[in-house]
């Protein structure tokens, strides 16, 4: 006869994932402890969404290595509906044990950098029929392969931008790869400028003038002007990156003279650019702050040119306006 066989319990599904408690002990666990003071300080824009935080026990290495430490997930409706979470924050339970305060902060900063609140063209929150704040989840700015980078440099959106870290050599490395004299030309100044030929415009006409940047992807203006019942009308656009500003000229303050409606137009950008809010990790407020510079100094060069070719335009119609003396 055989051996008896003995009954043995099914093996059950191991559940890899559990819901972090805010409060332990009456105080505020580690996670949650960091993620707020990062909302509050330099998140703000985060204060009304609520971001709940998971530990996760089963992540290992993939094929290439790579291991997860975090990650960012946007709940949808249904989730929304249960517990009211619109994202939820998942750690690497045995990784962050092992993590120094800096690298937790870090790995806290990086996933809120993910969650985004979607915005109208005004800028300001949008809401669903339910009331609820729309949200997004925000793809890294940097992904790309290391022998790509040395081979090429950095991606087009990071090749107007100075990194210098030296616990990073390759994006230091990269950076020297990208010093082309297309790139220099444009680091010293060299922007395309809209050239305008002085001449007469007639009544109740319309002119734009379009602003191209170098070396910033993704980044363009537009100056239009329109003459109405001899009146002018400076509008205006101006996209840098995700964040923009339009003004139509039926929107904006009538003005006597061609000069002034440009000379509004071009007040206005340069008050928006001044007073821009970045939001964001540092790296990311310090690029972002790069762009906005560069932006304003080729605004510059580029509306100089016009406005005085407009005033030049309006002395040579005064000349020609004037009496001739008996």
């Amino acid at each position: 006869m055989g051996r008896h066989k003995i009954d043995r319990e099914p093996k059950r599904k191991a559940v890899k994932v559990r819901l972090c408690e805010r409060l332990h002990s009456g105080k505020v666990v580690e996670p949650y402890r960091i993620m707020e003071e990062i909302v509050a300080g330099d998140r703000q824009d985060l204060a009304d969404i609520k971001i709940g935080i998971a530990w996760h026990t089963g992540w290992r290495p993939d094929a290439d290595g790579v291991r997860t430490f975090g990650k960012c997930a946007k709940r949808g409706d249904l989730d929304r509906a249960m517990n009211g979470f619109d994202f939820l924050i998942i750690l690497n339970e045995q990784a962050w044990g092992a993590f120094s305060d800096d690298r937790k902060r870090r790995l806290i900063y990086h996933e809120l950098e993910h969650a985004q609140v979607c915005r109208d063209k005004n800028g300001a929150p949008m809401f669903n029929d339910k009331s609820r704040v729309v949200t997004r989840v925000k793809k890294h700015d940097v992904g790309d392969f290391r022998c790509v980078i040395e081979k090429f440099g950095l991606p087009e959106n990071l090749t107007d931008i100075q990194i210098a870290d030296s616990d990073r050599p390759l994006l230091a490395f990269a950076e020297a790869k990208q010093k082309t004299p297309k790139s220099e030309k444009a680091a010293a100044g060299e922007t395309a400028c809209v050239k305008v030929s002085p001449g007469l415009m007639g009544p109740d006409t319309t002119e734009e003038r379009k602003l191209k940047f170098k070396g910033l992807k993704g980044c363009k203006g537009l100056v239009s002007l329109r003459c109405k019942e001899g009146q002018w009308y400076g509008g205006y656009a101006l996209h840098l990156g995700n964040l923009s500003i339009e003004e139509a000229p039926t929107d904006t303050q009538a003005c006597s003279s061609r000069v002034e409606a440009l000379q509004a137009a071009q007040t206005a950008l340069d008050i928006w650019l001044t007073d821009l809010i970045v939001t964001g990790t540092a790296d990311a407020k310090r690029a972002m702050l790069a762009r906005r510079d560069m932006m304003r100094e080729q605004l510059d060069q580029q509306l100089d040119p016009i406005l005085n070719a407009a005033e030049e335009d309006a002395l040579y119609r005064g000349r020609r306006e004037e009496p001739e003396e008996a």
